[in-house]
């Protein structure tokens, strides 16, 4: 009866932490979209670089995903540690590609999360699997637990890649200019996140929600081979460029000083006149401001990240 008991609670206790990653999945996208001004990007105020979607397709197409991130986070807490990490990546892939018929029916056609149901559930699972064995919700452990769940991707997805077939925006720029966007930095552990999204998102506790998920963002914008900004601008020269203009914020100020504002409204207007988008950073920072409500909550909790 003691038996039954303490697997009732544990089941319990599965439900309730699948349910929390679920809806810092599902806050962490919608904080995304509110923040603003992101160049070349969806918000409240403007989308200009993107006229087939605005804020309210982003909200459908986030509350449409919450049961994939639920489902994503239970089979992360349910991982069985002897099952291969890639095969368990593999199980998740299908789960995304239900995901994405899933947003499509609810942005009528548009993709909005597409890269998000890749990192984001990514990034939920290995959370979830840390939190399932018990180990704290590190750097060091979610690195390693995305690489082994990931050690196979960039051979399975881009080796062998050929023109003519039929192949995705991602595949094309990888044979067209060697960028392995997404997958790269996923496979690598999402370093740029590490690296740059959390440490600047902790640097700037004393800002306001929106000013520190803006600053988290350009930093992140501007330490990333953006393939979304090179695929709109048809040449990777336009990352340079990218690179200068985020260059020159940072150093006005800011969203510390008056200056550092009105450049970055001027940037953003220079992007949509363009047509450009910093889509890959997005994605970035949904997975920081996850990753920084799960690592916040485990040191409320006394867990040292």
């Amino acid at each position: 009866m003691a038996k039954l008991i303490d697997e009732a609670t544990a089941a319990n206790q599965r439900e309730t932490g699948a349910e929390q990653l679920t809806d810092q999945a599902v806050k962490a996208m919608l904080n995304e979209v509110v923040t603003w001004p992101k160049p070349g990007l969806v918000d409240p105020v403007e989308h200009r670089a993107h006229p087939d979607m605005d804020v309210f397709t982003f909200i459908q197409s986030a509350t449409s995903l919450r049961p994939y991130f639920k489902r994503a986070a239970t089979a992360g807490l349910n991982f069985p540690t002897g099952q291969p990490a890639p095969l368990f990546f593999n199980q998740l892939r299908l789960l995304g590609q239900r995901a994405e018929t899933t947003m499509f029916k609810a942005t009528a056609g548009v993709n909005t999360h597409k890269g998000t149901i890749f990192s984001l559930g990514i990034l939920t699972e290995a959370v979830a699997t840390l939190r399932g064995r018990q180990l704290p919700v590190t750097q060091l452990n979610v690195q390693r637990v995305v690489k082994e769940m990931l050690a196979n991707l960039l051979a399975t997805d881009l080796d062998g890649l050929k023109h003519g077939q039929q192949l995705t925006a991602g595949e094309r720029q990888y044979l067209a200019y060697g960028q392995t966007g997404i997958r790269g930095e996923a496979a690598s552990g999402f370093p740029t996140v590490f690296k740059y999204g959390l440490p600047t998102w902790r640097a700037n506790w004393r800002m306001n929600q929106n000013d520190r998920q803006l600053t988290s963002f350009l930093k992140i914008a501007r330490h990333t081979d953006d393939t979304t900004l090179v695929k709109r601008a048809g040449d990777p020269a336009i990352l340079a460029w990218k690179d200068q203009q985020l260059d020159r914020f940072f150093e006005l100020g800011g969203l510390t000083t008056k200056q550092g504002r009105q450049f970055l409204v001027n940037l953003e207007k220079d992007f949509s006149d363009r047509h450009l988008s910093l889509g890959g950073a997005a994605d970035l920072l949904i997975a920081t401001i996850f990753l920084a409500s799960v690592m916040e909550g485990d040191n409320d909790h006394g867990t040292k990240d």
